[in-house]
């Protein structure tokens, strides 16, 4: 294959070149950040705010019971009732 001499059809041949090392370059770099990232450590805050989200997560989730393990037709009626 040999690319043609063209404007249109140079930039055709080139794109996937420049879009394969742009996107090398920035995995590199992506790759490089997150190695010298830190270890944070975890603070008496963050436990505090972590068990806050699960309580209420848990208050949340048991406003409704489940009383019957059949489920609702849309019409209200249950399996039973047919």
């Amino acid at each position: 294959l040999r690319p043609g001499t063209s404007g249109l059809e140079s930039v055709i041949w080139a794109l996937p070149i420049a879009v394969a090392v742009s996107a090398g370059a920035g995995l590199a770099l992506a790759f490089r950040r997150w190695q010298s990232m830190e270890e944070q450590a975890v603070t008496p805050e963050d436990r505090q705010l972590v068990a806050q989200a699960l309580a209420e997560t848990e208050a949340s989730t048991k406003l409704m019971p489940i009383t019957s393990t059949k489920l609702m037709r849309t019409n209200g009626t249950s399996d039973d009732e047919s």
